[in-house]
């Protein structure tokens, strides 16, 4: 992991605008769900350095938190975890809605080989026209690794993110919708231009 710096991230209002503004540009830049995901945690992790990165989302369908996007977590939980509403850090921070910071915090077994590492968690909502999107989870080997600094730093990302997955699906559901309506059409025309009924058949 980097070493974390003690200082202030920002020492001047520039800086920190560059930042945003960064920030933005990345979330502008695509809808393309997974470049978004991979430029946004890039960037994250460039000014708050962790062990275990992921970007969760919401799914109707598992009724719960998948990851979508990490960086340190086992390729298998990536595939299989689920966090339900209300379990754990990530879980609480999507069902109360607020950024949950925890300096000191038993690993729970499915997320490193080291069962009883001691570890510093931030877990930040991301909420797009009143919906929960998904949630924003970094976790450090070190205690006490995040302040209110980077919570309040994440939280501001998150609502910008958030705003652009939700983009980035729209878009995605717009395409799909596309695609089967040409598909239909083509079908249509195809059937149009059949007039014997056994051929049709």
């Amino acid at each position: 992991m980097a070493t974390r710096k003690q200082s202030v991230r920002f020492r001047e209002r520039a800086e920190l605008l560059d930042f945003l503004l960064e920030v933005s540009t990345v979330t502008t830049e695509t809808l393309d769900l997974d470049r978004l995901l991979e430029s946004v945690a890039k960037i994250i992790r460039d000014v708050i350095p962790s062990d275990l990165f992921a970007i969760l989302l919401y799914s109707e369908r598992a009724q719960g938190l998948r990851i979508r996007y990490s960086t340190g977590h086992r390729a298998e939980l990536v595939r299989n975890l689920v966090v339900r509403l209300g379990e754990g850090l990530t879980g609480t921070a999507a069902s109360e809605r607020v950024a949950v910071l925890s300096g000191d915090v038993r690993l729970d077994p499915r997320y490193l080989n080291a069962v009883d590492a001691v570890r510093s968690e931030l877990a930040v909502p991301m909420i797009a026209r009143g919906k929960l999107v998904g949630v924003i989870d970094m976790q450090s080997t070190q205690s006490n690794a995040y302040n209110e600094q980077d919570r309040a730093l994440v939280r501001l990302l998150a609502s910008r993110v958030a705003v652009a997955i939700d983009n980035a699906r729209l878009y995605r559901r717009v395409e799909r919708q596309n695609r089967t309506l040409r598909t239909l059409s083509h079908l249509s025309q195809e059937f149009s231009s059949i007039l014997a009924i056994d051929e049709l058949l």
